[in-house]
């Protein structure tokens, strides 16, 4: 009852992953008794992933961006030490890191979208399923990678991602001309 399981988590995951664009509008013109509530969905979802990936002790996507970004700098001096600092607590506190993200990436596509009529808070509510959605689907590639080996389900899951954000956008914005979203 405190994550609000049962007002509609497996329904929200379905429809998010079914039909993304129809299931946000829905949300977002009112009909929001049926969803689960879009910071808590990716609050939960963002924990679940962290937790999987240490469980498994696997990085995260962003551990893995800390690890690469350590590497390409090590040589370079302590010039990068408040950039490593952020990398680390980002990595370390993965669903705060994906909360503080969001208004980013909405304030990105409103400013790609304006003219489509949406608002900045509608922005961070699309962004909010995106990336709670995104860490359901990285968890069950970290768990994958089980079986798979861990380069191919970080393949798998920079993949997904690409993939899942390009059709959320097709079918919540209505792109007619999807070539569009690839330029």
């Amino acid at each position: 009852n405190i994550f609000q399981v049962n007002r509609g988590l497996f329904f929200t995951i379905a429809e998010l992953t079914i039909r993304p664009g129809k299931s946000i509008r829905e949300y977002l013109d009112g009909s929001r008794k049926k969803y689960f509530k879009p910071i808590t969905y990716v609050l939960v979802l963002s924990t679940l992933y962290y937790l999987i990936s240490h469980g498994l002790d696997k990085e995260t996507v962003l551990g893995d961006l800390r690890l690469g970004f350590l590497e390409g700098v090590e040589d370079k001096g302590s010039s990068y030490e408040s950039i490593e600092h952020l990398f680390n607590w980002m990595s370390n506190n993965f669903a705060y890191a994906i909360l503080a993200l969001i208004p980013l990436y909405a304030v990105a596509s409103y400013v790609t979208f304006i003219d489509k009529g949406y608002n900045l808070m509608e922005h961070i509510v699309l962004h909010s399923y995106i990336f709670g959605h995104q860490a359901l689907i990285n968890s069950l590639f970290v768990l994958c990678s089980l079986f798979i080996g861990d380069d191919e389900a970080s393949l798998l899951i920079v993949i997904s991602s690409i993939l899942y954000n390009f059709w959320v956008f097709v079918k919540f914005i209505k792109v007619k001309n999807w070539v569009f979203m690839l330029l």
